[in-house]
């Protein structure tokens, strides 16, 4: 049963409640590695300073609270070997009694692919995360190809479309020494989505984290089945590459999201606002910016 009230709260002028699609529950570890590469990640303005303070989902909870958000999907990966616990958590999260949601995550390697596909999508999660280069996901194997069939077949056969995630951070390689077949570069998140049509991609931080903006506009394709969420981007896009973005693929195509704990509702909300206002967006589309196509994608249908 979907959690979400149907009661609306009024945030930030919007009669709405705001859907988060783009959260993170790190653990200090994670934390720790991160801040081993701090000098090389701060293009990406991460907020270092608070970040240890919201790493709890009742942090993150309370942030949602307090800035009218209603509902938050968290992101999950991990190394294979550590992907079955890593789920399990997800699905914990996902079933429990708060407005969280999870998505999956897999590795075309993984033991029991299949069998741990099946038991997320029949648990209701819209999907699957990815981290290529963190996962070491060669996008452009075969054997990628292959889980990813695998996947839209198990979430067909539960009557879903599944959503697939995807980081971009095409830095990865410089910043963490990352094997440049490991990055979801914007061409090849173009070419997946070509590829198979009957799954929702969703590029996160507006399709390439730190990317050049020349190959940004020149690579990524708008498509029917191609979403970009707002995490980060506006960090390292100037308004007016992040507005061109916004109107090339449209509002039906694009998603709010923080990339919590490193950076915050209530700062997030009023920037993202603005520069839906300054691409034009009107009131219907902004809703669909803010809640309705992370409702649509992401969240329980029932």
């Amino acid at each position: 049963m979907n959690r979400i009230p149907d009661t609306r709260l009024s945030a930030h002028g919007l009669d709405i409640g705001i859907i988060d699609a783009h959260c993170h529950l790190f653990s200090p570890r994670v934390i720790d590695n991160v801040e081993q590469h701090r000098k090389p990640l701060g293009a990406l303005q991460l907020d270092f300073g608070r970040v240890r303070q919201r790493l709890t989902p009742q942090s993150l909870l309370a942030s949602a609270s307090a800035s009218g958000v209603e509902a938050c999907l968290v992101l999950y990966t991990a190394d294979r070997d550590r992907i079955p616990e890593t789920n399990r958590r997800a699905l914990e999260l996902h079933t429990g009694p708060t407005a969280l949601y999870a998505l999956g995550t897999a590795h075309p390697d993984l033991l029991g692919l299949e069998e741990e596909l099946q038991c997320l999508a029949r648990a209701g999660t819209r999907g699957l995360k990815f981290s290529s280069f963190s996962q070491a996901i060669d996008l452009a194997d075969h054997g990628t190809f292959g889980m990813l069939e695998l996947a839209e077949g198990v979430w067909r056969a539960e009557g879903m479309t599944p959503t697939v995630v995807l980081d971009t951070f095409v830095r990865a390689d410089k910043v963490f020494g990352t094997d440049q077949h490991y990055i979801t570069r914007p061409a090849v998140l173009s070419s997946l989505t070509a590829r198979f049509p009957g799954i929702n991609f969703i590029g996160a931080h507006m399709g390439g984290l730190a990317a050049d903006f020349t190959e940004l506009a020149r690579d990524l394709a708008a498509a029917e089945n191609l979403f970009l969420d707002t995490s980060n981007a506006a960090h390292t896009l100037s308004a007016l590459q992040f507005t061109t973005l916004l109107k090339r693929h449209g509002a039906a195509r694009i998603l709010f999201g923080t990339d919590w704990p490193w950076f915050s509702h209530r700062e997030e909300i009023p920037k993202i606002l603005r520069l839906l206002e300054q691409a034009g967006f009107g009131e219907d589309e902004v809703r669909a910016v803010m809640r309705g196509n992370a409702g649509d994608l992401l969240l329980p249908t029932g």
